[in-house]
C-alpha cells in the first residue's frame, strides 16, 4: 500500500470483515475479502497509470 488514500480503505475493509465474522456471517466476510483483494491487486496498477495532467502515479524523477 504505497498511496496514503489506500490506508483508510484497507482499515474499513478489515473492520467489515471482522464485524461479519463476529456476527457469524462468514459468507459476507469471504465476499468482502475477495472484493478487497480484487480492488487492491487488480485496480491498483490502473490507478498508477500516468495520464496527461494527472498527478497519480509514481514520481517521474528523483529530487
Amino acid at each position: 500500500m504505497s498511496e496514503t488514500n489506500e490506508v483508510p480503505a484497507c482499515g474499513q475493509a478489515t473492520g467489515a470483515v471482522g464485524a461479519a465474522v463476529g456476527l457469524g456471517s462468514y459468507d459476507v466476510a469471504i465476499v468482502v475479502t475477495l472484493f478487497t483483494i480484487f480492488t487492491f491487486r487488480v485496480l491498483s496498477p490502473v490507478k498508477q497509470q500516468k495520464t496527461p495532467g494527472d498527478d497519480i502515479g509514481p514520481p517521474s524523477g528523483s529530487s
